[in-house]
């Protein structure tokens, strides 16, 4: 089959793609792995690219004039008329810091270097990835970057023979695929967003557009062939999820998966390519960019206007329907008019410099604006600009506390080591045991409140094969080692629990009990809908009084709380209520007396917010400290309504 006949099955394939994606970002359930889907488009794209450059190679009719032009055509025009309607939309719901956060996103997307703005704007603790419309422009990025290296390089090494260009391809993706697998472990977020760490997957569509003519298989082996990779992807989708090292090894079984589909998905002689062939299949690849484009903003927007709405089943249908909605009219009136106009390269390259030069003009002055903050009252602006706020000190973050972004290892001396004259208590856990110490500790100077945190990584036994190297690090130290030698008085387990780790939560109990270790589990914190700043913002700017109280997420709360309640009473230790404590009678604290947010986020406690939780916690009497060593501000329980003036 030559390259440059349509293929129907690859519009397919494309629907196969972005679907996984789409439902993913809206958080249906059973595609926690739907992000796979971007790595597939990566192959269809070195597939498609590399055989439209090899035919023009082949006819000495390759022109990186013509190539760019067409590039161009293909991708901004929608792409550009998706980040003007984001620019609009977000002059109108974005608070000041994520506006000014927009526009530097608008810029780096206009440049085609998303990717690299995202690599490093990245961190555990930055406002939340939800509230960032253009954080899926990223993969554009990535393949841009791809277009315009691709043609230089086939041109360099048209003097080879195809054999050689074969292997110095395959070299290519196997340093890449190496470079990928191994640094997943040690810098996550590089590896998600760099070309260097995803150019095997587009270098392996690239060795399927060359060594496609060579395969020659009977229709039923290639029926089985198909269909075994759209088995590897849809496993993938299933199986996956945000968890998972990505993308290094396990990028690999979604990438052959479309590889095999590629080659084997005839749409005349296989059953696969007559399904992906079928009109609703073709219709959804054909519009899947505009779709890829839309979904995101859509949700993001939608959240952002909205913020105290439950995304229920019902609403996850409306907007991806909306999504669907705009991205056929953009296909219809954006992308078709653009990529069959018979305009000539000169005039593109103008007309994409001119808008480009337009949008990054708005940026830079929207950054040089902080964001337009005016269009909010100063009450707003000062509320929501705990959305930007930075908890490295109170939660001791790359010494005491690790995340994925941490460079220097934990600091033993500083975190694990007591004062002789001071009785020794153990803080063990993750994020939402990072965020208690500041105020446990504040609040007791009389004893020493020792810390081992690393995020998402429950203070458990089967953390101790955790894939994350932090977690896993750490709980290995502890259980193994440091347990062993200390002296505590107690330890404190504090988590983000789910009932799958009550089981492994049980023998941990046990071993510190085992060892004549008192133990107190601490409950999980209630969680908001969304950031509890943007909600305090939202109520302030549209006068809604009890937005807030009505967006505290307790559902699960009720039956976690009892099972783990019950746990602490069959091992005879203690349990706090971080819920009970932090919203007695269902009524929960917002605000500190100095009208700071006691969260930063919809669980994590500022600096302010540890400290008077931390006081509810002493008052309870569940630990067993001396009162003489605490310093408690006896008032009573702390105020639930935001100040309004």
């Amino acid at each position: 089959m030559a390259r440059n006949i349509y293929r129907p099955d690859i519009d397919g394939l494309r629907t196969i793609a972005v679907l996984p994606v789409v439902l993913f970002h809206a958080k249906f359930p059973f595609v926690n792995g739907g992000f796979i889907g971007v790595d597939v488009f990566f192959v269809i794209s070195g597939f498609l690219i590399t055989g439209i450059l090899l035919n023009d190679l082949k006819t000495n009719n390759l022109s990186l004039e013509n190539f760019y032009s067409r590039r161009i055509k293909r991708i901004f025009p929608a792409l550009i008329f998706v980040l003007i309607a984001s620019l609009a939309t977000a002059w109108f719901v974005s608070l000041p810091h994520e506006f000014e956060k927009f526009a530097s996103s608008l810029v780096a997307a206009t440049l085609s270097i998303a990717n690299i703005y995202f690599w490093m704007d990245s961190g555990y603790f930055s406002p939340g990835n939800d509230s960032t419309p253009l954080l899926h422009t990223w993969s554009l990025g990535v393949e841009e970057q791809f277009y315009l290296l691709l043609p230089i390089f086939l041109l360099w090494a048209r003097r080879f023979t195809e054999k050689n260009l074969i292997a110095l391809l395959s070299l290519i993706a196997l340093l890449s695929f190496s470079l990928s697998a191994v640094a997943v472990f040690y810098h996550p977020e590089a590896t998600f967003y760099l070309l260097p760490t995803r150019i095997w997957e587009l270098t392996l569509g690239s060795l399927t557009a060359i060594g496609f003519k060579y395969v020659n298989t009977k229709a039923a082996v290639s029926d089985a062939l198909g269909w075994i990779g759209l088995f590897l992807i849809v496993a993938s989708v299933t199986l996956l999820d945000e968890s998972n090292p990505f993308p290094g090894l396990l990028a690999l079984p979604p990438c052959v998966g479309a590889v095999l589909i590629i080659v084997f998905s005839d749409a005349q002689n296989t059953s696969l390519g007559r399904f992906l062939a079928l009109p609703p299949m073709r219709f959804i690849g054909l519009i899947s960019y505009s779709l890829y484009l839309w979904h995101w903003p859509v949700l993001v927007f939608f959240a952002a206007a909205f913020p105290a709405v439950q995304i229920t089943t019902i609403v996850k249908i409306f907007l991806v329907l909306a999504s669907f909605a705009l991205a056929i009219f953009t296909w219809r009136f954006v992308e078709r008019p653009f990529r069959g106009s018979d305009l000539k390269p000169k005039k593109v390259f103008i007309l994409a410099t001119s808008a480009s030069v337009v949008l990054v003009s708005i940026g830079v002055v929207v950054r040089l604006n902080d964001g337009y903050p005016q269009r909010f009252s100063a009450e707003v602006q000062r509320v929501a600009e705990y959305l930007n706020y930075r908890p490295d000190d109170a939660y001791r973050t790359d010494s005491c506390f690790l995340t994925p972004d941490s460079v220097n290892p934990f600091d033993k001396n500083l975190c694990l080591t007591s004062h002789p004259n001071r009785p020794p208590y153990l803080l063990f856990g993750d994020s939402t045991a990072a965020h208690l110490w500041h105020g446990l500790a504040s609040m007791a100077p009389g004893i020493d409140v020792l810390q081992a945190t690393v995020s998402s990584c429950r203070p458990i036994l089967t953390s101790l094969t955790s894939h994350e190297r932090n977690c896993r690090d750490l709980t290995t130290f502890i259980y193994n080692d440091y347990l062993k030698k200390a002296k505590l008085n107690e330890v404190w387990l504090a988590a983000a629990w789910s009932e799958q780790d009550l089981t492994s939560l049980r023998e941990s109990v046990r071993l510190f009990k085992n060892q004549n270790i008192s133990v107190v589990i601490f409950g999980r914190v209630p969680r908001y809908i969304t950031e509890l700043p943007r909600l305090l913002a939202y109520s302030l700017h549209r006068d809604v009084p009890h937005v807030v109280e009505k967006s505290v997420n307790r559902k699960g709360d009720a039956t976690l709380e009892s099972l783990l309640r019950k746990l602490a009473s069959e091992e005879g230790v203690s349990f706090v209520s971080l819920s009970d404590l932090t919203c007695p009678n269902d009524n929960c604290a917002v605000m500190t007396e100095t009208g700071v947010p006691v969260k930063f986020d919809r669980t994590h406690l500022t600096a302010e917010g540890s400290v008077m939780l931390a006081n509810e916690i002493y008052k309870s009497g569940l630990l067993k400290i001396d009162n003489a060593l605490l310093t408690l501000p006896l008032r009573g329980n702390p105020p639930s309504n935001p100040p309004m003036n």
